[in-house]
């Protein structure tokens, strides 16, 4: 079984981490390390990755003798190193609802220029559909439920540029905004659309954002031409890195949903160039003689 590790760091101490987990991997074979997550808690930067169990005496060691800090959200698990993401997870919803919890408090204008400014969409259409808000309100509501989708979809694409440590939130965030049912029903799908190729964007080029991309493949509530650019992109991250290629390949064999992304292929493959799905189906064929 594998047991996630959670690390709070400094940007200087990331090569430190790489570096000192590749020479265990290499060291001890029976260590089984996945690809890391970034995130923020607070003014923190955060790196998560899997370990297998059998080693994770060993990685909490060499991680605590080089400074490296390991989370510890509370006194019970300061008696475990055995750190969830869920933890980090809760307490970022936390603080998001909280900030709603604020914004009741004001009177329905306020609440939709604040919801406005801050890209809540969901408030937005909320305020849009409530009669006791008075026709100003809700007209204004209605007029500005685009914007306040790309207003979201911006903030959190900008939020993963700026830093490596967003990516897994900015991620996350866009793929809400592409998958979110009550736009499909105000027939949003262009801005859906916009919202998964923003999130591919951010796993462009980058190794360590295969694990994002593979999400992004086999989410079957986005459009389903996300999920093959998705696709597209991961094999051209594997090609740019040729020396994780074949443990990537691995991973992604286990992980990878591949009848839904032939489905994927089958439904919207002819908005796809044909290189894109030449390299798709490439990709589909080699996961499958792993599996």
């Amino acid at each position: 079984m594998n047991q996630k590790i959670v690390l709070k760091i400094k940007d200087e101490e990331l090569v430190l981490i790489k570096n000192l987990l590749k020479a265990l991997k290499e060291s001890t074979k029976t260590i089984d390390i996945s690809s890391f997550r970034y995130g923020t808690l607070g003014d923190d930067n955060l790196v998560s990755f899997n370990v297998n169990e059998d080693n994770l005496d060993l990685v909490v060691e060499n991680l605590l003798s080089n400074g490296i800090k390991i989370l510890q959200p509370d006194q019970e698990k300061k008696k475990n190193p055995k750190i969830l993401a869920n933890d980090i997870t809760a307490s970022q919803r936390y603080n998001q609802d909280e900030d709603r919890k604020l914004a009741s408090r004001e009177s329905p204008s306020l609440q939709l220029d604040h919801a406005l400014k801050n890209g809540d969409y969901e408030t937005v259409i909320k305020l849009s559909k409530d009669f006791r808000n008075g026709f100003e309100v809700i007209n204004k509501a209605k007029e500005n439920i685009d914007t306040a989708i790309l207003t979201a979809i911006e903030k959190a694409y900008n939020k993963g540029l700026k830093s490596r440590f967003e990516v897994d939130s900015s991620v996350d965030i866009l793929m809400k905004v592409a998958g979110d049912k009550n736009l499909k029903a105000f027939n949003k799908v262009g801005i859906q659309k916009n919202a998964g190729l923003k999130a591919v964007s951010l796993c462009s080029g980058n190794i360590d954002q295969t694990n994002n991309l593979i999400r992004i493949c086999n989410n079957s509530l986005i459009p389903s031409i996300i999920c093959l650019k998705a696709t597209v992109e991961f094999a051209n991250v594997i090609e740019k890195f040729p020396q994780k290629a074949e443990e990537e390949l691995t991973v992604a064999s286990k992980n990878l949903n591949i009848r839904w992304l032939r489905i994927a292929l089958d439904m919207t493959g002819p908005e796809l160039p044909k290189e894109e799905i030449d390299i798709a189906l490439k990709l589909i064929e080699v996961l499958q003689t792993k599996q």
